[in-house]
């Protein structure tokens, strides 16, 4: 994984493929580096707890619970 400056990402998205096109693409820019990937909010908050990213990019719009609230979850260490 290399860059020890590179901005840590965990990637959140219920849709596989669109999750894995994102992972390639961002994933290959330089000062990124991708730590994790989920794709339900609650694994998104488990991730986001054990790895620590700099950011989480999540999709707002997912069943059951949503990366809006999946980023409370994250911040309230509820989910």
């Amino acid at each position: 994984m290399g860059d020890d400056n590179a901005v840590r990402l965990l990637l959140v998205d219920d849709d596989p493929a669109f999750l894995s096109m994102l992972e390639s693409l961002v994933g290959g820019m330089p000062g990124f580096t991708v730590v994790g990937v989920a794709t339900d909010a609650g694994a998104a908050a488990e991730l986001a707890r054990s790895l620590r990213p700099d950011l989480v990019v999540a999709d707002v719009l997912m069943p059951r619970v949503d990366g809006l609230d999946a980023a409370r979850a994250i911040h309230d260490n509820s989910i």
